[in-house]
C-alpha cells in the first residue's frame, strides 16, 4: 500500500480509538457499569432497545429480567431519567440522579411510574393485579455529602446489593414468561418505532 493509504488507514484507527476511548469514559461514568458485565456487553447491547434490556451480570443474579431505559424531555427535572426492571420477584423503578435530589424527586418517580408504566398495563391481564414495586433513587458515587440514611437514596455502587437484597426478601410471583409479557406491553411503542427506523433505514440503503 502507498503512503496515502496508509494515512487514510491511520486517520480511521485514531478517530475509531478517539471515539470508543470517549464512550468507554462514558460508561465508566455511568449507571450502565453497575448493570452490564464489562463495556464490551454494553457497546454490543446499547444498540437496541432489546438488547439493553438484558444483561449478563442480572441474568446470573437475578434469572429471568428485563430493564427499560426512560428519559424525559426535560433534563433540568431531577431524576429525569429512569430505570424500570421487571424481576420475578416485582417491579423496582430507579430514579437515576445526576446531582443531589430534591425533596419531591422520590414522589417524581413514583409520578414516572404511574404514567409510564401502571397507566400502560391498563386493559392487560395485568392491569388489575396490584403491582408490587419499589422505589429507590440513585446518586452518583461522587456526589459530594452523606446520604441521609433515606431507605429511598443510594449510591449506584449499591444498586446490585440493594436489588439482591430485595429480590431474595420478596417471593416469586412471576414467571420468565410474565417478566417478558410485562416489558413487551411497557415497551411497545418504542419497540415499533425502533422496529420502523431500522426497516426505513434498510429501504434507503436499497434504493
Amino acid at each position: 500500500m502507498d503512503l496515502f493509504t496508509w494515512g487514510f488507514i491511520s486517520i480511521i484507527l485514531i478517530f475509531m480509538g478517539g471515539k470508543i476511548f470517549y464512550e468507554f469514559r462514558m460508561y465508566k461514568n455511568s449507571v450502565y457499569k453497575m448493570i452490564y458485565s464489562s463495556f464490551i456487553e454494553y457497546r454490543s447491547r446499547r444498540k437496541s432497545i432489546e438488547g439493553m434490556s438484558e444483561s449478563y451480570a442480572f441474568r446470573d443474579a437475578f434469572g429471568p429480567h428485563r430493564i427499560i431505559f426512560s428519559a424525559l424531555e426535560d433534563q433540568k427535572m431531577v431524576p429525569a431519567s429512569f430505570m424500570t426492571v421487571f424481576l420475578s420477584s416485582g417491579c423496582y423503578v430507579f430514579g437515576i440522579c445526576t446531582k443531589a435530589p430534591a425533596a419531591n424527586s422520590i414522589a417524581r418517580t413514583k409520578a414516572f411510574f404511574s404514567e409510564n408504566v401502571q397507566k400502560k398495563l391498563e386493559g392487560t391481564v395485568y392491569g388489575s393485579e396490584k403491582i408490587p414495586v419499589t422505589f429507590r433513587l440513585l446518586l452518583p458515587d461522587n456526589l459530594p455529602g452523606k446520604i441521609s440514611g433515606d431507605k429511598g437514596i443510594i449510591r449506584r455502587q449499591e444498586l446490585v446489593t440493594e436489588l439482591t437484597r430485595l429480590h431474595k426478601e420478596a417471593p416469586a410471583i412471576w414467571s420468565a414468561e410474565d417478566v417478558d409479557h410485562l416489558f413487551r406491553t411497557i415497551a411497545a411503542q418504542a419497540l415499533k418505532t425502533e422496529e420502523e427506523s431500522s426497516l426505513s433505514s434498510m429501504l434507503t440503503k436499497d434504493m
